[in-house]
């Protein structure tokens, strides 16, 4: 097998979490799956950080159910980005490319350290 070029000095492991904090992010994808034996859809946003420095484009991940908290915390998402769907239903693909500032918390899981954006933290980029 060869030596390949890539510069891991600025990458993070897979185990690495985020360092906590405020920062801005980018919704760099959005996907829908279904969990559980119930049929329960949740809404995956894969965010990128866009704050200078050395987690630049780094990850966090939001997955939100859509039922109970997980509806607010998509909510949420919608009115920072900018977007306000009402009764005639909502489109979580309009999130996509869409800014917000949140906060980054960590939370432990089966002995691993996590990055989540602490949900009351999520605000549109001005105001």
């Amino acid at each position: 097998m060869g030596i390949y070029t890539e510069d891991l000095s600025h990458v993070p492991a897979a185990d690495e979490a985020v360092p906590e904090g405020p920062y801005q992010f980018r919704i760099a994808s959005v996907d829908d799956t279904t969990v559980n034996d119930k049929n329960e859809v949740q809404i995956i946003c894969q965010c990128k950080i866009q704050t200078e420095g050395p987690v630049f484009g780094q990850q966090v991940r939001i997955q939100c159910s859509l039922k109970g908290f997980g509806l607010s915390v998509l909510k949420s998402l919608y009115k920072a980005t900018g977007y306000n769907p009402g009764a005639e239903g909502h489109d979580p693909s309009r999130l996509l490319d869409g800014e917000f500032r949140g906060t980054v918390v960590h939370k432990q899981y089966q002995g691993q350290t996590f990055a989540n954006i602490a949900p009351a933290s999520i605000k549109a980029l001005i105001g």
